[in-house]
Order: C-alpha cells, then sequence, then structure tokens
C-alpha cells in the first residue's frame, strides 16, 4: 500500500506543460503529414512533367490535364498541356507518364499537335539529366509572325 500512497502524493503537472507537450506533438504529426502529402504530390503524374518542362512566362496560361493511357496500362497516365502560340492557335503539348520511383525516367514527350516548330518559339526550358535547365534555341529570338510547322 505504500507505492500506491507515493503516486497520490505526486505533484500534479502543471496544465501549460501539458498544453506544451500537446502541440509539440501536434507540430510532429503535422510536419510528418506534410512531408507525405509532398512525397505523394511529387508522384503525381502532371507534378513530374512540370518539374522537366518549365514555360517561359507568355507560354504559362494553359491548361493542365491528365487522363489514364489509351492502351489501359495501370500505372500509365497521359498528361496534356494546351496553350495558345501565336499564330498556331492552340497547341497541345503531350507526355506519357509511368509511375515510377525515379521521376527523371518516368516520362516520355511525344511532342505538339499541331506539329509546330518548336526551335522557332521560347516555349519552355527543359531540366537535363545533370539538373541544369536547358533554354529554347529561340530565346531572345522574336516569335514568327506566321505559323512555323515542321
Amino acid at each position: 500500500m505504500e507505492g500506491w500512497a507515493r503516486v497520490s502524493e505526486r505533484k500534479k503537472v502543471p496544465a501549460w506543460e501539458k498544453w506544451t507537450v500537446g502541440l509539440v506533438v501536434a507540430a510532429c504529426v503535422v510536419g510528418w503529414a506534410g512531408l507525405a502529402w509532398m512525397q505523394h504530390r511529387a508522384k503525381e503524374p502532371v507534378a513530374v512533367v512540370r518539374e522537366h518542362f518549365i514555360f517561359y512566362p507568355e507560354y504559362r496560361a494553359g491548361t493542365w490535364t491528365k487522363s489514364a493511357c489509351a492502351d489501359g496500362r495501370a500505372g500509365c497516365s497521359d498528361v496534356a498541356y494546351t496553350v495558345n502560340v501565336g499564330a498556331c492557335g492552340p497547341v497541345k503539348f503531350e507526355w506519357e507518364v509511368l509511375a515510377s520511383d525515379d521521376a527523371d525516367t518516368a516520362y516520355s514527350y511525344r511532342g505538339a499537335t499541331p506539329r509546330i516548330d518548336e526551335g522557332a518559339y521560347a516555349l519552355y526550358a527543359v531540366l537535363g539529366a545533370d539538373s541544369r535547365f536547358l533554354d529554347s534555341p529561340a530565346l531572345g529570338k522574336p516569335a514568327p509572325g506566321a505559323c512555323a510547322l515542321k
């Protein structure tokens, strides 16, 4: 019985200490949940493409779409970005993105529709294998007056 008496004699923990511990635990939970969410979001097909293809400001007003691949493969998504490109009107850029832990090899670029000469327009920069941006060869040059098709 002496053990029980000692337990009841302990000092009570002040309320401010309970709240402090509670806030620290809550902050840790929120931090881990945020990390898990960011890791999941980094594997989203549109995020994979946006990380590797950075459209220049004049071409950022487009629309991103995502759908399942036409052949129905598991973990395969079709990603498209549609934007107005000068005299060509709306141009659709398409990628195929596969579910993979390596985001650098998880996509393949299909091209633009209509088939414009992408070298004639400063549309986007590409993130290279060495983590450097490869600028468009047309960067700093005026855009063609007429639609430049391939």
